[in-house]
C-alpha cells in the first residue's frame, strides 16, 4: 500500500510510510497500552512529522493514506447513532419538563413557590445528567484545529485526537 501510494503520488516511500504509521496509530488509539512494569500503564502514541517543501506531493499522498480514517470514523458514527438519538430524545424531554416547571414556579407565591423551586432544582439536575448521557459524536482525527478547538475535541473524545494535516501549522502552535 505504501509503495503504491508513493508511486501514484510521486512522493518518497518514507513519507507514505510515516503517514500510514500515523493513521494506524490514530485508529488503535486507546485500544492498546503498554505495561513496562506491573501497574504502570502507558498508552501507545506516535508523534510524527514529515517535512517537505511546498509542491512535494504531501496533500495527495496524505489524502490517500488517511482515507481509512474517514471510513473507520464513519462506521463508528453509524454504530453510535441509535444511542445518540435515544439520549438526545431523553435530554429534550428533560429540558421540556424543566422549562414547564420553571414557568409554573414563576407564577407561584409563598410556600407553593418554594415547593415548585425544589421541583425545578430536581428537574435541572435530571436535565444536566441527561446531557452527560449523550455520547459524543465519535471523531478520530481533525485536519486542522486551533489549540482551543483541539482542547474541546480532546475533551469530547476521551483525550484521544489525531491531528493529520499537510500544512503543519498546528504542530507549531
Amino acid at each position: 500500500f505504501v509503495k503504491a501510494v508513493a508511486t501514484e503520488t510521486a512522493t518518497p516511500v518514507d513519507f507514505a510510510a510515516l503517514a500510514a504509521l500515523g493513521v494506524t496509530s490514530a485508529i488503535v488509539a486507546g485500544a492498546v497500552v503498554v505495561e513496562p512494569q506491573t501497574g504502570w500503564l502507558e498508552p501507545v502514541n506516535l508523534y510524527l512529522i514529515g517535512l517537505a517543501a511546498p509542491g512535494e506531493g504531501k496533500t495527495p499522498a496524505l489524502a490517500k493514506v488517511a482515507r481509512p480514517l474517514d471510513i473507520v470514523e464513519h462506521d463508528r458514527q453509524l454504530s453510535i447513532e441509535p444511542a445518540r438519538i435515544q439520549a438526545e430524545s431523553q435530554l429534550k424531554i428533560a429540558e421540556a419538563r424543566l422549562k414547564k416547571l420553571q414557568d409554573a414556579a414563576a407564577k407561584k407565591v409563598g410556600a407553593e413557590r418554594t415547593e415548585a423551586e425544589v421541583a425545578v432544582i430536581r428537574a435541572a439536575a435530571e436535565a444536566a445528567e441527561a446531557a452527560t448521557d449523550v455520547p459524543a459524536f465519535p471523531r478520530i482525527y481533525t485536519r486542522e484545529a486551533t489549540p482551543e478547538a483541539l482542547v474541546g475535541l480532546l475533551g469530547s473524545q476521551y483525550g484521544r485526537m489525531s491531528v493529520i494535516t499537510d500544512e503543519g501549522a498546528e504542530f507549531f502552535q
